[in-house]
């Protein structure tokens, strides 16, 4: 919180528009086509299996982290491979 709120000298407003330098950071960040960014999904998928492994989550436990993961990458339309 700010002592003099939008009055203080480091306020900044809601940004509703992307900067130049916002949309190159996500250029750079996620591939633009769609196979390169199923790869890059499937890259964060087998790198998060290994710490999921070493939880030992219960079947009850694992089936709900199933269904969150499920719901989150439902978004991006597209099928990742087993």
């Amino acid at each position: 919180m700010l002592a003099k709120g939008a009055k203080s000298k480091c306020y900044v407003a809601h940004n509703l528009e992307p900067s130049p330098i916002d949309l190159q950071l996500v250029q750079e960040s996620y591939p633009t086509r769609v196979a390169l960014q199923d790869s890059h999904l499937q890259q964060l998928a087998d790198v998060s299996s290994v710490p999921l492994a070493s939880l030992k989550l219960s079947g009850g436990k694992l089936s709900r982290l199933g269904h969150e993961l499920k719901s989150v990458l439902a978004r991006f339309e597209r099928p990742l491979r087993p």
